[in-house]
Parts: structure tokens; sequence; C-alpha cells
């Protein structure tokens, strides 16, 4: 009888071990998975974070380009206008020029 008595508080108290380490299993699961989903939000953040702080960058590096390409038009521009009004006048002086030469 004592033996059965032995056996069965073993089984017993092998039940409870197996319970308190399935219930700390779970437990650490659940911490593990929380952690993970810690992990996981921080790298989001730190990647939207990135994100944007490239994202500013490439804007300032556009802006800088396009006010680079407008005052280069701007030049361009001003070049071509000086030459048109160059022409216009030497149009005009062609002109008057061969106008005379018929009246004269």
């Amino acid at each position: 009888m004592e033996l059965i008595k032995g056996i069965r508080e073993a089984e017993e108290k092998a039940e409870e071990i197996i319970k308190t380490a399935e219930a700390e299993g779970k437990r650490e699961l659940s911490l593990s998975e929380e952690k993970s989903r810690e992990i996981i939000e921080e790298a989001k953040r730190r990647a939207q974070n990135e994100f944007d702080k490239t994202l500013q960058r490439v804007k300032e590096i556009a802006e800088k380009e396009r006010e680079k390409i407008l005052k280069e038009n701007e030049k361009e521009i001003k070049r071509i206008r000086e030459e048109g009004e160059k022409n216009f006048n030497k149009g005009v002086k062609f002109v008057v020029s061969k106008i005379k030469e018929r009246w004269a």
C-alpha cells in the first residue's frame, strides 16, 4: 500500500509540475509575443522615421535642382530675348534701307 501511495503522490506531483510548466510556458509565450509586437512596432516606427527623413532630403534636393533649372532657363530666355531684339532691330534697319533704296 505504501508503494501505491508513493506512486500516486509521485504522479500527483508530476501532474502538478506539468501544469506549472504548461502555465509557465504559456506565460513565457505570451511575454514573447508581446515583446515581438513591441519590437515590430519599434521597427515600423523607425522605418517610417527614416522614410520621412529620406523623403524630406529628396524634396530638398529636388527643390534645389528646380531652382537651378529655373535660373538657367531665365538666363536662356533673357539671352533669346536680347538676341531677338537685336535681330528685330537689324531686320527693321534692313527693311528701312531697302525702302530707301527703292524710293531713292
